[in-house]
This record gives C-alpha cells, sequence and structure tokens, in this order.
C-alpha cells in the first residue's frame, strides 16, 4: 500500500500547523479535541480537521520522522466516537527489579501476531484477495522505574495491524487474546497487578486512550518506540493458514518508512476490512452488552449482590497499612465465623498451607485461580486472599486496593469454574502433610458437632443425638473432592481414582465408606472421651456430663452400620455432594489424556497427575513413561520397521506418524478430516485400527456406517451411539455397503470441531457435545458423495494401504509391487508395543501440536476419490456424445440431468444450473442452434440415446464418422476431451 502524497504542502513546519490547530484553553467554538501533546514545557489540545489530516502527516513526517527527532505528542482514536478504527495493541510488562534485561523475544513478538490473527480468522470471514500489514515498534531496552521507594522494570511493544474495526470488535479480539496469553505465556514472571488482563488493557482498544506517534514519547520516558517489523500479511484459502512476511531490513528501513509512514497514524482512514462472520454477531452483541452493563457506573453499586464485601470488613480491608492491622482483620474474620460454616476456617488453614510458588514472584497464574477459588465460595474470603498475599517476600501494604478491585472484577469472569475443590487438590499435592493435618481436624471438629444437640446438652441418653443430614455433613468432610452427585433423580454417582472420575452404581463406594470408615472414627472418638471420663469420680456431675457424651458417640457408630440408616444418610448426601453442571464439564478438556498413572496435558507439554476439576472419566489402560531413547532402542525399531511395512512410501509414513500423534487430541479444528483406510485384501489396515485400539482403550470408539448415510435423527429420538461418542477421540467405521451414499451433513457436523452434535442416551435427557473424535472409515470401497463444495471434499482424505501381506512374498510384481511377509502373533506383539508406542506419539504430538500436515500421495489419493464422485462429468460420459452436426437444446438437456440425478440419487434437488455452467466449460456459451425453435443450446454434440436412435454412428472418442471431419470439428472434439480430462 503505497500512502505517499505530491500535492504541495501549505504549511512551511510542523509548527506552524499546530500552532494554527491548538485548541484554547477555554474552547468557545467546542471543538472537538483530536490530539494532545504531553511534554516537559508544553502541554497543549489539539483540533485537526480531516481535510487537514493529510498535511499533518507529511509535516510530520518531514520534521520529526525523517531528522528522527522526539516529540510528544498522543492523537486520539476514531473508535473514540463509535466510528470504525485501525487495531492497535499496547502491550505493557512489569517485572521485578532484578529482570532488567529484556525478557520477551522475537519468538514471542510471532506468538503474539499469530494470536491476533488466530482470533481474527475466529470473528471474520477470510478474504485472500486481502492484503494488510502488521507494524511492531519496540523501544532499545526495559526501563527501571522507582516509585513509591518500590523498583519496577517495565518493558513493552506497540503493534499495528492495519485492518478496521469497529470498538466491540477490537475489545472482543483484546479478550481473546488475553486468554491465549495466560495459556502460552503463564511462565512469564510479571508482576502486572491483574496479571494478562493488565498486559493487554482495553483502555487502547476501547479508545478510551489515544496512541503515542512515532518518535513521540510521554514526558517522564528517556526514549521513543521505533519500527523494528514491518510485515506483509494475507489468508491463504487453499492451504487454510496466514502468510505473514517479514519486509524490514536495514537496508530498506527508510524507504519503507517514507512509504508506509501514514499506517502509523491512528486516524488514518484509507484501510482494508474484513466482514464479520454472520455466526458471530449474535456472540458480538451479547458481549457488546455485557461490556457497556459492565461500564455504565464505577460506583460500587454496580457489583452483584452476592459477590459484594460485607459492609462491617470492606472499609476496615481497606484501611490495612501494617500487619498488625491485617492481623486485627484476620482474628475478626475468624470471631465472626459461625459453627455451621466451619469450612471457611478449613480453607482459611488449606490456602495458607500452599508454597510461596502460589503467592511470591512470578506466581500470578497460582496466585489469581487461589483467587477466583475463593471468590467462588464466599465474598468475605478476601481477607484470606490478602493474608497468603502478604506471606510475598514483595508484598507491600498499598497493593491491597489493587487486590480488592481486582477481587470485584471477578464477578464478571464466569469463565473460571475454581470451587474448593482445587485448593483441596492444591493442598494436597504440595503439602500433604499439612493437609493431613487440615483434614483431621476437620473432621474431628464435624464428628464433635454432631453430638452437639439438646438431647446431650439435657445429659439426655434417649436419641441419636443428631440427624441424617448431619451425619451426611461427616460425610461430606470426610470425602468432599473424592465423589460426586452428578444426578440427584437418577441416584447418578462418581468416585474420583486413578487420576479420573469413575462412574460408582448409586454411590456404592461411598455408601461401603460409612460403616468402614466414619463408623471407625466415631468409635475411636467415643473411646477417648469415655478414657477422659476415668479420670473424674463416677458419682461426680462432670463425670456423668462426658459419659453420656461418650454414649452418644457409640450410639451414632451403631447407627453407622444399619442399612437403613445408611440408605437415609446417602439421600442425604445427595444434596451435599452435588454438583449440576458436573456432567456438562466432563470430559469436555480436549488437550487432556488420561493414562493409567497419570495425566498427559498438550496444551502445556507435561504429564502429571490427574486433577479432579480436570473433569476426565475417559482413560487409556496403558502406563504412560516417556520415551527413553537408548532404552527403548529395540522395542521403537520394531515398531518403526511395522510401521515402514505398512507404509513404505516415506511421506506417506511421515504423515501417518503425525496423524496417528494427532488421534491423542481431541481438537478436531486442528485438521477438520475423515480419514479413509482404503486398499484391498491383506494390506493390514484393520491390524492397524486394533493397534489404535489398544493403544487408546475406552478413547477409541466404533461408530456405525449408517451414522454417515442416513438422514439425521430427529430431536429428541435416543441415539445412544452417539451419546458414547463424548470425550472419545478416535471413531472407526468399519466396512461399508457399497453404492451406499454419503450424507455430508452429519460428516461434517462431526469433524468441524466447533459444531454441537445432540444426542440422547436410553432413558436420559437431550444433551449437546462437542465431538472431539477423528473420525475414519475403514473400507475396500467408497460412499457415492453428491455434495461438490469445498467444505466437503477438504475434509476427505484417503491413506490407501498400499502393502501386500503374504507367506511368499514376490519382488518386481507390478500388480502388488510393495509385498513382505506376514508378521507372526501380531496381536500379541501390539499389546507389547502399545506403551512405546504411545510415548512416541506423545513426542510427535508435543512438536506437532496435533496438526498433520498433508502429503502429495495422500492429497493425491484424495483428488482421485473427489474426481470419481463428480456426478456432472459421470452424466456427461454416460448420456452426452460429440457428434459434428449434433445440437443439445438447453431445456432438453436441463430435463434428462435433472430426471438422471433424482433416479440416481433419490433426490428432488434442482441442479438446472450446475449442469448449464459446466457445459459451459466444455462446449463454451450457448448459441442459437440450426432449428431455430429448439432455442439455444450447444453444437457439435448430442443426447447418447437420440444419435442412436438417429442412426448415428460414433467412435469410442464420439466423433461423427457420417460426416466429414473438418478442423473446426476436430478442434471442437479436442478442446472438450481437454476440459473433461481437466475437471
Amino acid at each position: 500500500m503505497d500512502v505517499s502524497s505530491k500535492s504541495p504542502l501549505k504549511w512551511k513546519s510542523l509548527k506552524d500547523f499546530l500552532d494554527a490547530h491548538t485548541i484554547s484553553q477555554t474552547n468557545p467554538a467546542g471543538q472537538q479535541l483530536t490530539m494532545t501533546e504531553f511534554s516537559k514545557f508544553s502541554k497543549r489540545k489539539f483540533h485537526i480537521k480531516p481535510e487537514d489530516e493529510d498535511e499533518f502527516q507529511r509535516l510530520y513526517m518531514k520534521d520529526v520522522i525523517k531528522p528522527k527527532k522526539d516529540h510528544h505528542l498522543i492523537q486520539r482514536q476514531f473508535i473514540e466516537n463509535g466510528q470504525d478504527g485501525v487495531l492497535l495493541v499496547d502491550v505493557d510488562f512489569r517485572f521485578h527489579a532484578d529482570q532488567t534485561s529484556r525478557y520477551y523475544t522475537l519468538a514471542h513478538i510471532s506468538e503474539l501476531i499469530h494470536m491476533y490473527l488466530e482470533a481474527i480468522q475466529d470473528l471474520c470471514e477470510m478474504d485472500e484477495d486481502i492484503h494488510f500489514q502488521v507494524i511492531i515498534m519496540e523501544k532499545p531496552a526495559p526501563r527501571v522505574e522507582i516509585k513509591n521507594e518500590q523498583t519496577v522494570v517495565k518493558d513493552g511493544i506497540h503493534m499495528i495491524i492495519n485492518l478496521e474495526f469497529a470498538r466491540e470488535h477490537q475489545l472482543w479480539l483484546q479478550r481473546s487474546v488475553v486468554s491465549a496469553m495466560k495459556k502460552k505465556w503463564e511462565h512469564f514472571p510479571i508482576t502486572n497487578t491483574n496479571g494478562f488482563e493488565d498486559v493487554l488493557d482495553d483502555s487502547i482498544c476501547s479508545g478510551k486512550n489515544g496512541w503515542l506517534l512515532p518518535y513521540s514519547k510521554k514526558q517522564d520516558d528517556v526514549c521513543c518506540y521505533e519500527m523494528t517489523q514491518f510485515h506483509d500479511v494475507h489468508f491463504d484459502l487453499d492451504e487454510n493458514k496466514w502468510i505473514v512476511n517479514q519486509m524490514l531490513t536495514e537496508e530498506n528501513k527508510d524507504s519503507l518508512m517514507s512509504q508506509h509512514y501514514r499506517l502509523l497514524f491512528p486516524r488514518y482512514k484509507q484501510r482494508p476490512s474484513l466482514l464479520i462472520k454472520d455466526s458471530m454477531l449474535p456472540e458480538i452483541q451479547k458481549f457488546k452488552q455485557q461490556y457497556e452493563k459492565r461500564h455504565a457506573t464505577t460506583n460500587e453499586e454496580s457489583v452483584p449482590k452476592q459477590m459484594e464485601i460485607v459492609a462491617l470488613t470492606y472499609p476496615m480491608i481497606l484501611s490495612i497499612q501494617k500487619k498488625e492491622d491485617l492481623d486485627a482483620c484476620v482474628s475478626l474474620f475468624l470471631e465472626t465465623i459461625p459453627m455451621k460454616d466451619y469450612e471457611l476456617q478449613e480453607v482459611r488453614e488449606l490456602v495458607l498451607s500452599l508454597p510461596d510458588t502460589y503467592y511470591g514472584p512470578g506466581s500470578y497464574n497460582k496466585w489469581i485461580q487461589v483467587g477466583f477459588a475463593l471468590h467462588n465460595m464466599n465474598a468475605q474470603l478476601l481477607i484470606v486472599w490478602i493474608e497468603m498475599s502478604a506471606k510475598s517476600s514483595v508484598f507491600v501494604y498499598s497493593q491491597i486496593h489493587e487486590i480488592c478491585d481486582t477481587w470485584k472484577k471477578m464477578a464478571y469472569k464466569k469463565e473460571n469454574n475454581r470451587t474448593s475443590r482445587s485448593l483441596v487438590y492444591w493442598a494436597k499435592q504440595e503439602n500433604p502433610e499439612e493437609y493431613e493435618k487440615i483434614q483431621s481436624r476437620s473432621l474431628k471438629h464435624a464428628i464433635d458437632l454432631t453430638v452437639e444437640s439438646t438431647a446431650l446438652k439435657e445429659n439426655s441418653k434417649k436419641g441419636s443425638g443428631c440427624t441424617d443430614c448431619d451425619l451426611a455433613h461427616v460425610l461430606h468432610v470426610a470425602f468432599r473432592g473424592q465423589f460426586v452427585s452428578a444426578g440427584i433423580k437418577d441416584n447418578i454417582w462418581y468416585g474420583f481414582e486413578n487420576h479420573r472420575w469413575v462412574k460408582s452404581d448409586s454411590g456404592t463406594s461411598l455408601r461401603k465408606a460409612i460403616s468402614s470408615v466414619i463408623k471407625p472414627l466415631y468409635f475411636e472418638r467415643g473411646m477417648e472421651v469415655w478414657q477422659t471420663a476415668l479420670k473424674f469420680e463416677p458419682d461426680t456431675e462432670e463425670h456423668k456430663k462426658i459419659m453420656v457424651r461418650a454414649t452418644k458417640y457409640m450410639d451414632i457408630a451403631q447407627r453407622l452400620g444399619s442399612s437403613s440408616d445408611k440408605d437415609k444418610i446417602m439421600k442425604e448426601a445427595k444434596e451435599l455432594f452435588y454438583d449440576p453442571t458436573f456432567l456438562q464439564k466432563l470430559d469436555q478438556n480436549k488437550y487432556l489424556f488420561c493414562c493409567a498413572n497419570g495425566v498427559i496435558d498438550f496444551e502445556n507439554k507435561i504429564f502429571r497427575k490427574g486433577n479432579p476439576e480436570d473433569y476426565i472419566s475417559i482413560s487409556s489402560p496403558l502406563v504412560y513413561t516417556e520415551i527413553d531413547e537408548v532404552q527403548d532402542k529395540e522395542m521403537l525399531g520394531q515398531i518403526e520397521h511395522y510401521l515402514r511395512t505398512l507404509f513404505p512410501i516415506k511421506e506417506v509414513y511421515e504423515y501417518v506418524l503425525e496423524h496417528l500423534a494427532s488421534l491423542l487430541i481431541g481438537d478436531t479444528t486442528l485438521n477438520q478430516c475423515l480419514h479413509y483406510y482404503t486398499g484391498i485384501g491383506k494390506n493390514g489396515k484393520s491390524a492397524l485400527v486394533n493397534f489404535i485400539r489398544i493403544i487408546l482403550g475406552d478413547y477409541a470408539n466404533e461408530l456405525d456406517a449408517s451414522f454417515y448415510t442416513s438422514e439425521r435423527q430427529k430431536r429428541g429420538v435416543s441415539s445412544p451411539e452417539l451419546y458414547a461418542l463424548i470425550g472419545k477421540r478416535f471413531a472407526f467405521t468399519n466396512e461399508i455397503t457399497e453404492d451406499e451414499k454419503m450424507n455430508e451433513g452429519p460428516m461434517k457436523q462431526l469433524t468441524s470441531g466447533t459444531d454441537p452434535i445432540s444426542c440422547r442416551p436410553l432413558f436420559g435427557q437431550l444433551v449437546q457435545f462437542i465431538p472431539q473424535v477423528n473420525a475414519v472409515i475403514c473400507a475396500n470401497h467408497y460412499l457415492k458423495v453428491q455434495s461438490r463444495d469445498h467444505g466437503t471434499w477438504r475434509r476427505i482424505r484417503v491413506l490407501k494401504f498400499v502393502s501386500y501381506f503374504t507367506n511368499n512374498p514376490v519382488n518386481n510384481d507390478p500388480d502388488k509391487p510393495y509385498q513382505f511377509p506376514l508378521i507372526d502373533r501380531l496381536d500379541e506383539k501390539f499389546k507389547i508395543w502399545a506403551p512405546f508406542m504411545l510415548a512416541w506419539m506423545v513426542k510427535i504430538a508435543f512438536r506437532t501440536g496435533g496438526i498433520v500436515t498433508m502429503c502429495k500421495t495422500v492429497k493425491e489419493e484424495s483428488e482421485k476419490y473427489q474426481k470419481k464422485q463428480d456426478y456432472l462429468m459421470e452424466f456427461v460420459r454416460e448420456h452426452l456424445v460429440n457428434v459434428a452436426t449434433g445440437d443439445l437444446p438447453k431445456n432438453l438437456l436441463v430435463k434428462e440431468f435433472n430426471d438422471w440425478y433424482r433416479s440416481s440419487y433419490s433426490s428432488k434437488t434442482n441442479k438446472s444450473k450446475e449442469i448449464e455452467e459446466y457445459m459451459e466449460k466444455l462446449y463454451g456459451e450457448c448459441v442459437s442452434l440450426r432449428d431455430k425453435s429448439s432455442g439455444k443450446g450447444w453444437k457439435g454434440v448430442m443426447l447418447k440415446k437420440i444419435a442412436e436412435l438417429n442412426g448415428k454412428s460414433f467412435g469410442e472418442e464420439g466423433a461423427d464418422e457420417d460426416s466429414e471431419t473438418d478442423s473446426e470439428t476436430v478442434y471442437h472434439k479436442n478442446k472438450t476431451a481437454d476440459n473433461l480430462n481437466s475437471l
């Protein structure tokens, strides 16, 4: 984009221009502020009319950019006043004093660019004809700032993406990128109070703040931002990816700046834009309404009532200035906890047991997660979060106001679902010894609470001393985080074991624990109290009171062995253990894969213990161990040999490795494809599927061919075969019936990675889920595909098994060139190889991220399939013939084709336009025919059946042997043949 201009300048200098456009202090004309100046010696406001903007930019180029002189101008944005404006990104990092060197790298800048491009791809329709620029501006080095006796290192990036967006679209993109930063840059040791929310503050993308012009700086800055990268960007629809080309070099920097300097001004208007996807409009509208509602007022009343901090404690928290103040607030918090809310005290103990990786320098991501967990439980737990934060070596009490602001903003971050279950898990993992002590104290407190009843106070020996609900509470304290009630009406229970949630029939395991775990605890506690009673004389009042208590413990222990009492306790426990969203969250994380010994996290590329809040119920039966190249060399060699014989073509072998690795990840948007495993006789495809099933275990699922060939089921009809796909990673379909037709809709839905599927299990409720399965059809022949659209065919990938396994392989067989000896006891070897193959797949998936790169051979086989399924070509080859003297009226062709199509494909769809366009590619545009009554049509071609009736003789190529073959006919025949071949 050349933005240079050659018209003469009206003003001699930038100074003269600014003097003439300065707004007076009183601004009697009410002129709109478009720019401000902030220097130590001059603070002015300017109004520059749209027609004068070009002049200003050229003067600024001449007097500031070209001579590289400093200035102090901040230009306001169009989006401030509701207009579309350029996408500006201000990245602001803050670090501790010891991080004086630049932390981010060129790779991080590249990641930042692609985070925005991916968000733009989600929001907008892609147009490969639109090229735009991405400009990166940086300061030479980080800046050290000392404020309030605190040293902070600041660093940042200015990025200009040369596309116009409305304010709500810019804010949506910013929110999307912040989410991506939290995942990809979790390791960043930033100290920004609100983490990445502050790194990408919305004051720029909302238009509230202006933009520093090139070579302009704030009055206290020692240096300004300079252009360090200049990228030309466009989207390749064929490759379905962004193409980003760095254009800037040291040699061309000045010329690039001279040519494109106007792109650096936010009020430059000649910029491209992209259309917003229709599917995104409802989400954007909802986002806009939420944003406007959230920013409609800034007073305390805007915080939802259920999230308000209680009036008595909030002012006290804000007034904390030293340790003694904090201790006083904590004491008040503990003193006012009702006995029934003892859990709040336990939560505090769990939080304070966490190590400094949760509150020390560089701990923001864990620190904020603890805050969310506390906030989601009870608003009064703010003081606990502050108490934990104060344990940090870099904590200062002036930060409390910022912590309180962060706490209040959490009311609007509904995407975070951290709960007390998270705190229990973190404490148990990080400090197991202290966790056991806390758990023991909590359980003892809950048990003692059950005997604090009126009957006991009256020294009564009658009654059990507590209710079924009281005992259910004890059960909950003992096993929360380990069991969940997922359906009260249907009595659905899950227990957490071996790193995942396992369905427990009617909560049988928990019911058993009432008598095997809780009952002995009551008996032991009763014996402890009885031992205490023995220290007093038998006839004393104190002895009698203590003995009554001891008896109550024993009575309750007796109840806990009663079948009917256990049933009553379990009935009450349903409510305490109930999580209404549990089933909705189960097996929804596409990047987690559970094994017998832990969980593989493909997002963070780590292997770890399972967490209850992973919400996983599916698992591979294999034990995962990272590959040892030396120790595992022999096994890996055997597997590699097997796969190389199965796929003797090198590029296909490498493709298959990536394909197998991708099966571990449930994000099908990465590839969006349906694989065909095809090949005739003894080619090993069924064996490979069995190998995959052994590796994946419960993650593999068979899918009936009717899913692809039948019409979609009516809403509400039970569909257990679809329900079984929830959370699965591999759906294979075995041999299909020849000549069956594919229904493209369900296939697209299965492979999209974004479209929800509705289904209902037997006797269950209707649910929706996003499929995570990588779909495979194993067949010796193909389904018929009627669709000719790109959306269908880009999804289909054909993996042809070309090997032939036999007891007597031969060389140089032209029909079967890849022959190999049969492998003995292959199923037994699969079981031995499976753990090693899993480790190999994980290693590859960590490298590729689950993306499978298309190879030439697979692409060619897929295109062959597509050409065979072209119904237009099929009709032309079967029903038309080239005859030099022949005519084919358009209306006759359309009728013949539609009749044939309805008969062949059982469809009433009118395809008239498609056959007309196809004929024009083969025979050119419609022309007037020899017989004027026939209207327009095509010359040199006839319906084969009419040609036969008229006694026309034609050869294999369709030539009219009764007529002279003149040069025009030969040319036309050859052109048609070429066109058919090209199609």
